[in-house]
């Protein structure tokens, strides 16, 4: 059985973006990672949205469904509010669980401050990033 109480300290930041429309859920409708970078494609009725990492990111993690991230959901909507998700789609995570799993992992090769932990949250799931530069975002109307 699961213990429903359970120590989680990341905060979630909304990466504030002017050209980011509020309001509308988000799908993921396509995945590309080569050798120009990793590219992060939604849209929803509204608008699309590309999200660029110039460069392979150190760490990907698709979540394909909200089940999957549960805790994480109502551990968000339990510390912001049960309305968290539905106005934003892309956070950066502080005090990341993630981040510190990367320093293990890799024997401390990395150093924690230089990394960000961005997470988009999608209809149809999580995507976690770990990434050691900002992102570029595209939006555009359909």
């Amino acid at each position: 059985m699961m213990n429903n109480k359970f120590n989680m300290n990341e905060d979630w930041i909304k990466l504030e973006n002017d050209e980011i429309p509020k309001g509308n859920r988000y799908a993921v409708s396509k995945f590309i990672q080569d050798d120009t970078g990793t590219r992060i494609f939604l849209d929803n009725a509204s608008f699309a949205a590309e999200i660029i990492f110039d460069g392979i990111p150190l760490l990907v993690r698709n979540s394909s469904e909200d089940c999957v991230r549960m805790r994480t959901w109502s551990y968000a909507q339990e510390k912001y509010d049960n309305t968290f998700f539905r106005e934003d789609f892309f956070f950066e995570i502080k005090n990341s669980s993630l981040i510190d799993w990367l320093i293990e992992e890799s024997y401390g090769f990395y150093e924690k401050e230089k990394i960000k932990h961005y997470c988009i949250v999608a209809n149809d799931g999580f995507i976690d990033i770990l990434s050691a530069f900002a992102p570029k975002i595209i939006i555009s109307k359909i």
